[in-house]
């Protein structure tokens, strides 16, 4: 959000988003942040990350903001 906001965007400037997750119980959360704009969305588990083994959750979002 803080990302998406410094260059004067919003989650509806999202056209695609992946989630990875190392379990499925934070999907429907993700997907919460959306509301009613629908976008392209890739939903993962992953048996782990590869960045820090204490994070559970990655996400890649492409967004077009005028």
């Amino acid at each position: 959000k803080k990302s998406l906001a410094a260059v004067g965007g919003t989650f509806r400037d999202i056209v695609f988003f992946q989630f990875f997750s190392t379990t499925m119980g934070g999907a429907a959360e993700a997907g919460a942040f959306f509301g009613d704009h629908r976008t392209a969305t890739t939903t993962l588990q992953v048996v782990h990350l590869a960045t820090d083994p204490r994070c559970l959750v990655e996400v890649n979002a492409i967004a077009i903001v005028d």
